[in-house]
This record gives C-alpha cells, sequence and structure tokens, in this order.
C-alpha cells in the first residue's frame, strides 16, 4: 500500500493507495487515473521519518499525530534502511501475551454527539 520514490539512494517521496485514491475518479466500478499523471505529482514530498533506533511509541504518536500509515526508517547517512506501517504496529500489539495491557489507552469518541 506504499511505495518509496527514490532519487538514486536519496529518499524524494512515498506514495500510498490513498495518493492514487484521491487522484482518480471511480467508473465502472474500476479507479481510473489520468494516464499522463506523474509520480511527482501524486506522491507525498519529504515524507516524515525515523530512525533505526527510535522508540515504537514515540513513531506510534508521530503517525497518529501526523495521520499517516505508513514511515521509512532512515540511517544517519539519510540511508532508507526499512519502513514502519500501521499494520506493523497493529501486529505488534496483537503479538503481546493476552495478559498483557497495552500501554495506551483508547476512547471512542461519540461522532454524533460532537455536530
Amino acid at each position: 500500500r506504499h511505495l518509496l520514490v527514490m532519487r538514486g539512494s536519496t529518499l524524494v517521496g512515498m506514495i500510498s493507495d490513498r495518493d492514487l485514491l484521491a487522484r482518480g475518479h471511480w467508473r465502472h466500478g474500476a479507479l481510473e487515473l489520468d494516464p499522463k499523471l506523474l509520480i511527482v505529482h501524486a506522491m507525498s514530498p519529504a515524507p516524515y521519518t525515523c530512525a533505526p533506533d527510535a522508540r515504537i511509541t514515540d513513531v506510534a504518536r508521530r503517525m497518529i499525530e501526523k495521520q499517516i500509515d505508513a514511515m521509512p526508517v532512515v540511517d544517519a547517512a539519510q540511508r532508507v534502511v526499512g519502513l514502519v506501517t500501521s499494520t506493523d504496529l497493529v501486529a505488534l500489539a496483537a503479538h503481546r501475551t493476552s495478559e498483557e495491557v497495552l500501554p495506551f489507552g483508547y476512547r471512542i469518541r461519540d461522532l454524533a454527539a460532537s455536530t
């Protein structure tokens, strides 16, 4: 669902299914994109990144704060060494023992009450 856009070994952007959905339109049950659309116009430039030694909670908080579903992992030389996704974070939570409490609270908001 996420592809890194590279110029040589330099990360210049990231493109996701969400980026493509925002730039296309549905026709006969299929997403149609302008065949002239360039990646540079569809990608998210300069994506938020994290270091390999970043704390998982910090990465998760930043992804929530920025409303993003993936974050490239870059080393001190700014080389891409990985990609953390929201699916990775859910998988981490799922692999905890059933007796372990997640390190954060979650409250469901009543959206009808806020309108």
